[in-house]
């Protein structure tokens, strides 16, 4: 039996965050493992994929801070196209688009992400998914409604992971493992 491999691309917001990663992504693939042992994925993390200047995606913001500061709107455009065309890059290898929110403040920061919305609007043009994970304690008026607009355009919102693993596991058949 032939298996299938999954790409799955965590969106999230990082422009002006102390702490773009949180953690999420790393639990969500360490879940994902638990659940789908051998399973054939790969998850991209935009945090550590992206186009660098420095050595962390923190040093990118930075670097764009001292840009728009200067008013120096060519080098940022020049700076902004080569993270744009790595980020397009990642996203056109994947088929799938996760955002874990675990709290409110995560849920608004990804509702508010240009970054995340134009990644998640490029996915849908190239008929991918996009998956919304959020506990029921959060307070969805919170989120942006053209943000769970695209999200229920092209995918589902989860009240837990629990539920976006049985999810996948219907939707995507028996999970072919190595």
């Amino acid at each position: 039996m032939k298996t299938k491999k999954f790409v799955f691309y965590l969106i999230g917001p990082i422009e002006f965050l102390d702490d773009p990663d949180r953690g999420w992504r790393e639990d969500f693939v360490s879940l994902f493992h638990k659940r789908f042992p051998g399973i054939h994925a790969e998850f991209i993390n935009p945090v550590k994929a992206s186009y660098l200047v420095g050595k962390t995606v923190l040093d990118n913001a930075r670097y764009a801070a001292e840009l728009k500061a200067a008013r120096n709107w060519t080098e940022l455009k020049d700076f902004m196209d080569k993270i744009w065309r790595q980020d397009a890059l990642s996203v056109d290898r994947s088929g799938i688009i996760v955002m874990w929110a675990r709290t409110e403040k995560e849920l608004k920061e990804a509702s508010a992400s240009v970054g995340s919305i134009r990644e998640m609007l490029r996915l849908v043009e190239r008929e991918g998914r996009v998956y919304l994970i959020c506990d029921t304690t959060l307070n969805m008026t919170i989120a942006s409604t053209h943000f769970l607009h695209i999200v229920l355009s092209s995918g589902c919102i989860f009240d837990s992971i629990e539920k976006f693993f049985e999810h996948f596991e219907q939707a995507y058949g028996p999970v072919c493992t190595e």
